[in-house]
């Protein structure tokens, strides 16, 4: 009888792990889903609320200096715009299009060079857009990125460790491309200035008319 006993806790056991075995293995992929998806949206909503605003650097040097000041002043409120928005606006830009190229990198099927292309694409789509109209630019950060999101978990597929790194060595090996983007994201940033200077001297001048 003390044999059976035994024996009777050793299957109990034995159904016991078996089971827990069975629930790790799928409790597993799926806790890994939930923290990458988590991941992801918390660099979605930092992303979109960095990328969509139009003056990314709020420090606003420049405005510490007027133009009708000393010409001393006129250089250095000229340098510290150039230095907010020409050079660390577009080199915090060109981070997350980094970032955001890697991503997709994952989830994409695509060769590195065309997600090179669309993740500029998207950037350059934002950054336009802010300056056109800052609610336009947070739904266009949102919504792209978060479609490719939708379409992964449409089509799911695992990534081995191996292909992530083959992957990726490919993709920096496009470094020579990337270089001429961050030529091309100073170039918008430039370009989007200087119409809407424009266009406030324009409205500028109908109000001075008007009056």
């Amino acid at each position: 009888m003390v044999g059976n006993i035994t024996l009777n806790a050793t299957n109990i056991t034995t159904i016991f792990n078996s089971d827990l075995n069975t629930i790790v293995s799928e409790i597993k992929p799926l806790m890994i889903l939930v923290i990458a998806i988590f991941i992801y949206s918390v660099f979605i909503f930092k992303f979109y609320r960095f990328l969509a605003e139009k003056d990314i650097i709020k420090k606003d040097w420049h405005r510490k200096y007027t133009w009708q000041e000393s010409f001393f002043e006129k250089i250095m409120k000229t340098s510290f715009y150039i230095l907010e928005h020409l050079i660390i606006t577009p080199i915090a830009t060109f981070f997350w299009f980094i970032v955001l190229a890697s991503l997709i990198l994952l989830l994409s099927n695509n060769e590195p060079s065309q997600i090179l292309l669309v993740s500029m694409g998207i950037i350059g789509a934002i950054r336009m857009a802010a300056h056109y109209n800052t609610d336009l630019s947070k739904d266009l950060a949102k919504m792209i990125p978060f479609a490719f999101l939708g379409v992964y978990i449409i089509d799911m597929k695992l990534i081995s460790f191996e292909e992530i790194i083959a992957r990726g060595t490919e993709f920096f090996g496009l470094i020579h491309t990337m270089s001429f983007f961050l030529i091309f994201i100073v170039i918008l940033e430039l370009s989007m200035r200087i119409i809407q200077a424009t266009i406030n001297k324009i409205k500028t001048k109908k109000k001075e008319t008007t009056n």
